[in-house]
């Protein structure tokens, strides 16, 4: 059977949160929000230090991903790091909304209908298992 796992937390959105993550690439999305293509080296350290963007709508799987995710405000940060079956990291924040979303995913999204493509779902065989874990820590600026 097709497998794939995901945490799906969502944080208060701030002007100037910041992000820190590696990535390799994105899945570009089509108006349906279905991935249409991969784009490999175009996003590197897109999330580098960089404010998260207030006035853009993002919902993007990023590929490649190393695992590890700091987010950045004036009073905290929160570093994130995921096990290695959750390879991608989702971002989606909304223009407007006061939250946004960094979703550790094992997969891409539309992967049902993609298996045999790269970032597809994994197909388990009978008795086997699929497993993942995600730690957090918030820590309190002084």
């Amino acid at each position: 059977m097709p497998a794939g796992l995901g945490f799906h937390p969502y944080f208060p959105r701030e002007e100037g949160d910041r992000f820190d993550a590696r990535v390799g690439g994105k899945w570009n999305m089509s108006a349906y929000l279905l991935p249409t293509d991969h784009e490999r080296g175009a996003s590197e350290d897109y999330w580098q230090g960089r404010q998260l963007p207030v006035d853009v709508s993002l919902d993007h799987c990023f590929t490649e991903w190393g695992g590890k995710l700091l987010i950045e405000r004036a009073n905290m940060r929160v570093s994130l790091t995921a096990s290695e079956e959750l390879g991608l990291l989702h971002v989606y924040a909304p223009i407007g909304a006061d939250f946004f979303c960094a979703e550790p995913v094992s997969h891409m999204p539309d992967a049902l209908n993609r298996l045999g493509e790269p970032d597809h779902m994994q197909v388990l065989q009978p008795d086997e298992t699929l497993k993942a874990s995600i730690r957090y820590l918030v820590e309190k600026s002084a």
